[in-house]
């Protein structure tokens, strides 16, 4: 049984997921969701469109960090592997 590691992929992956965490951390519900109960009124959708528009920027924040911390991850999976690759090719020169 062998294990290839495609360490590229695993550095573009962490790259892709701090990026996503990134945007969307920024990302914020303005307006629009506030509006939106405003737009329907007695339809009862305001009291849940102001829940989630309450919670919607602590959502987010964990969405942003946890892929944040998932990219770091893979990065420092990748940064092991090659670590780990090299110390054997240098014990394999001796």
């Amino acid at each position: 049984m062998s294990v290839e590691a495609h360490l590229q992929d695993l550095r573009d992956s962490g790259r892709a997921a701090r990026e996503a965490g990134d945007a969307v951390g920024r990302t914020t519900p303005g307006e629009s969701l506030r509006a939106a109960a405003a737009a329907i009124p007695g339809a009862g959708a305001e009291a849940s469109i102001s829940a989630v528009s309450a919670r919607w920027p602590e959502t987010l924040k964990g969405w942003a960090d946890g892929a944040r911390r998932y990219g770091d991850a893979l990065q420092s999976c990748a940064d092991t592997y090659a670590a780990h690759d090299e110390a054997a090719r240098r014990a394999f020169e001796r």
